[in-house]
């Protein structure tokens, strides 16, 4: 008998929140991050206030933890199809402002 076998890669993307962004943009519909479901985007904060991602129950991950000023991070694990350009920007919970655009399918 035979099987084929399947093996889907998931990656990790890495976007830094930069140094004075305060309740500004982390990114832009220009520079949207592309990912796909089951990929990570680990989210470093440069800037100096603390941020969190804020989604929509669990869409396209589940709501973020705070990370800290200067170096804190935060692993968003892609689990459902979102669409910035669509849906809106996801929101940071501190500022309740747009703040990141991303693409998962």
């Amino acid at each position: 008998m035979n099987f084929a076998v399947l093996f889907m890669l998931s990656q990790i993307v890495e976007l830094h929140i930069a140094p004075g962004t305060g309740a500004g943009l982390w990114n832009t519909q220009e520079t949207m991050v592309e990912l796909s479901i089951g990929d990570t985007l680990r989210i470093v904060n440069d800037d100096t206030e603390v941020h969190a991602v804020h989604t929509n129950d669990g869409i396209p991950c589940e709501h973020g933890e705070d990370m800290a000023p200067l170096g804190g991070t935060w692993d968003c694990v892609i689990g459902a199809a979102y669409d910035a350009t669509a849906e809106g920007p996801l929101y940071d919970h501190y500022h309740q402002l747009p703040a990141l655009w991303i693409r998962a399918q």
